[in-house]
């Protein structure tokens, strides 16, 4: 009886606390080309799920399929130049960050050899930086970057940062992730977990290469003052082209997201919740 009174209490809070968020989970299998032609995403308004970019120059969001079924969606300057800084190709959403937990399944790729782009400019596929940002209606809360790596560009390692509440970006350690050749996409995770500790916003999370290409994991937590009662809003994916080489030439890389995992706290703890409940049964 005991066993079944604490079975109820658990359910019923965890139903009444977590009932109010949906969960946001997208692939990009079902996407097809707006304009007739590579573009995933325009300047224009857009029917892509919701998604939206910032930069009207075509072909900066594109779609790539994926060996064994799907599609891969594409952020870069493969196929044209940036037309603004920074592109943000942006979703709006509603989850409650101290209950949010984020996995994305995402990848780097350099589409020129450094041979390749020794003799063949505008390609210099170290100069761009990419990265995921969750804001909410203040503006960015946290961003995690994926860029050239400091002081010099390195060709085969790129640079993991994070920006908390729009500052400035801090390099983690170990200092990076093995992007991919264009012909062989490796994919890497991302999983994020944020937390409530009194007033503030805490977050953990890791980067960890999922197909070997760079072995170990990336791991990073803080904290963000006064931003326990934070609601996500907006999921951006962003890319900047930088120009190192002093060369006014955008760099050829590019992000792909294979897929975007909110769950629902309640769907994410249902497993939880059945191993305790059942633990308490095998006890009684």
């Amino acid at each position: 009886m005991k066993t079944k009174f604490l079975g109820g209490v658990l359910l019923g809070l965890l139903s009444s606390a977590l009932v109010s968020q949906a969960a946001y989970i997208t692939n990009f299998n079902t996407a097809v080309p707006t304009d007739g032609g590579s573009n995933f995403a325009t300047a224009d308004p857009l029917d892509q799920d919701g998604w939206t970019i910032n930069d009207s120059n075509p072909g900066l969001s594109f779609l790539l399929n994926k060996t064994g079924g799907g599609k891969l969606l594409a952020l870069g300057g493969y196929f044209n130049p940036t037309s603004v800084e920074t592109v943000n190709l942006t979703r709006a959403i509603y989850e409650p960050a101290g209950t949010s937990i984020v996995k994305i399944d995402y990848g780097l790729v350099n589409s020129k050899s450094p041979l390749t782009e020794a003799t063949d400019p505008p390609f210099y596929a170290y100069d761009d930086s990419f990265g995921f940002t969750f804001s909410d209606a203040s503006g960015p809360l946290l961003t995690i970057g994926i860029g050239p790596v400091s002081p010099t560009p390195v060709e085969t390692k790129r640079q993991i940062y994070i920006s908390e509440l729009g500052g400035s970006p801090t390099a983690l350690n170990p200092d990076g992730i093995k992007p991919s050749d264009y012909s062989l996409i490796g994919l890497f995770n991302l999983r994020i977990t944020f937390g409530v500790s009194g007033s503030d916003l805490t977050y953990s999370g890791r980067a960890d290469d999922r197909n070997g290409l760079a072995g170990g994991l990336i791991n990073f937590s803080g904290t963000l003052p006064g931003k326990a009662n934070a609601v996500i809003t907006e999921l951006g994916i962003n890319y900047k082209s930088t120009n190192p080489d002093g060369l006014d030439f955008n760099g050829s890389n590019f992000m792909v997201v294979d897929s975007i995992m909110i769950p629902e706290p309640s769907a994410a703890l249902t497993g939880v919740m059945a191993l305790g409940l059942f633990g308490l049964r095998r006890r009684r």
